[in-house]
C-alpha cells in the first residue's frame, strides 16, 4: 500500500476556458494581453488556444457545489463508476475516468442540471437511448468536447520529468505537488517483480523499468527506498540498461548517463530532403514525425545535461546501472551494432 501524499488530495480537472485562466494565474500573465478566456486574445496570446484543452490543478473550482445534496453526490459517485463496482488493478488498472466523471456530473448538477431517474427502468430502446444521451450530456465539457484520460504509457511522463530536470527543475513547469503525485503514480504501478511495464497493462519491460526508475530518482526518491531497490534488482537481472530500448537510451544520453556514441543514429539531415521525397519525415505518421523532429535536433547537437558531471543523482544513476565504466558501455553497444547488418538482412528476407 502506498498512501497518497497529503498535499495531493485536492486536485480537480480544469477544461477549456477554465484551464486557460488557471494557466494565466500560474504564469502571472496579463489577461488583457492573452485574453481572459483564451478566445479574444491579442497579438501575444494564442487564438482558440483553450478549446479541447484539459489539465489537473489544485486551483479552487469556480463552480459552487454547496447546494448539491449528499444523496445526489452518492448517486453521482455510482454513475461515475460506469458500471464498475470495485476497483481491481490486477484485473483492470485503468482509472475509467471515475474522478473526472464525478467532477463533471457534479458541475452539471451545480449549474442547474437534473440527474436521470435511475429508479425508473427503460421500457424500450428509445428510453435507453434517451438515458444514454442524458448521461453523455452530463460529462460534456463547457466547450462541448468530451475529455478523456490519456494515461497508461510509461514512456511519456518520464520524458517530461527528464526534460524538466535538465532544464533546472523549473517550479512553473512541475511544482512540488505535481512531483509528489507523479512519484506516487509511478510507485503504485510498480509490479511484483520490481519492474514496470511499457504501459500499465504490460508485463515488466526494460523500457518501462529504466524510464520509471530514472524518473523516480529525479523526482527525489532515495536510491535506498524499497521501490528503488526492487527496480534496480530487476534491471540487474536483465543485464543492465544496455538491454533497454532506443527511446530509453535516448533519454539516458540527454541526462548524461550514457554516451551518444552508443545510440542509434537519428539524423536531422533527413528534414533537408525535398518534400516530394517518399521518405521525407514530414510524410511520417503524425506521432512519428513529431517525435523525430525534436529527437533529431537533440541527437544532431549531441545535447547533454550541462551539470551531468557534478550532479549527485546523475552520478549515482551511472553507478546504479551495473556498467560502471562508460567506455565499456559504449563498446558493448557498438559491438552489438556491428552485427546489425545481419539482423537487417534477415528482416528483408
Amino acid at each position: 500500500q502506498v498512501s497518497i501524499p497529503k498535499n495531493c488530495q485536492k486536485w480537480r480537472c480544469a477544461v477549456a476556458q477554465d484551464s486557460h485562466r488557471v494557466t494565466l494565474k500560474r504564469f502571472n500573465l496579463d489577461p488583457k494581453s492573452h485574453g481572459e478566456d483564451g478566445i479574444n486574445s491579442g497579438d501575444i496570446g494564442m487564438h482558440g488556444e483553450p478549446f479541447g484543452r484539459q489539465m489537473w490543478t489544485t486551483e479552487p473550482n469556480p463552480i459552487d457545489w454547496s447546494h448539491v445534496s449528499e444523496e445526489q453526490r452518492e448517486l453521482i459517485k455510482d454513475m461515475a463508476k460506469a458500471g464498475r463496482q470495485d476497483f481491481n488493478p490486477s484485473f483492470n488498472p485503468n482509472s475509467s475516468d471515475v474522478l473526472f466523471r464525478e467532477q463533471m456530473i457534479t458541475n452539471y448538477v451545480a449549474n442547474g442540471g437534473q440527474l436521470p431517474d435511475v429508479k425508473k427502468g427503460c421500457k424500450n430502446v428509445k428510453d435507453a437511448m434517451k438515458k444514454a444521451v442524458h448521461f453523455y450530456s452530463m460529462i460534456q465539457t463547457e466547450d462541448r468536447h468530451w475529455a478523456g484520460d490519456y494515461g497508461g504509457p510509461h514512456f511519456l511522463m518520464p520524458g517530461l520529468i527528464i526534460a524538466w530536470y535538465v532544464m533546472g527543475k523549473p517550479s512553473l513547469m512541475l511544482n512540488e505537488e505535481q512531483c509528489a503525485l507523479m512519484a506516487h503514480y509511478l510507485k503504485v504501478h510498480q509490479q511484483s517483480d520490481g519492474g514496470w511495464g511499457s504501459h500499465i497493462e504490460s508485463p515488466s519491460t526494460m523500457f518501462g523499468t529504466t524510464l520509471c526508475y530514472v524518473s523516480l530518482r529525479l523526482l527525489g526518491v532515495d536510491k535506498n527506498d524499497e521501490h528503488m531497490k526492487r527496480g534496480r534488482a530487476f534491471i540487474q537481472r536483465q543485464g543492465g540498461v544496455l538491454m533497454t530500448s532506443s527511446w530509453a537510451k535516448f533519454w539516458l544520453c540527454v541526462l548524461g548517463c550514457m554516451e551518444w556514441e552508443g545510440h542509434d543514429s537519428v539524423p536531422p539531415e533527413m528534414w533537408l530532403l525535398p518534400n516530394w521525397f517518399p521518405f521525407h519525415p514530414g510524410r511520417l505518421w503524425c506521432h512519428c514525425r513529431m517525435v523525430y523532429l525534436p529527437m533529431g535536433y537533440l541527437y544532431g547537437s549531441r545535447f547533454i545535461y550541462d551539470k551531468a558531471e557534478t550532479d549527485d543523482v546523475v552520478l549515482s544513476l551511472r553507478n546504479n546501472f551495473i556498467v560502471n565504466h562508460m567506455n565499456q558501455f559504449v563498446g558493448q553497444i557498438l559491438a552489438i551494432s556491428s552485427h546489425r547488418w545481419i539482423i537487417i538482412l534477415q528482416f528483408l528476407l
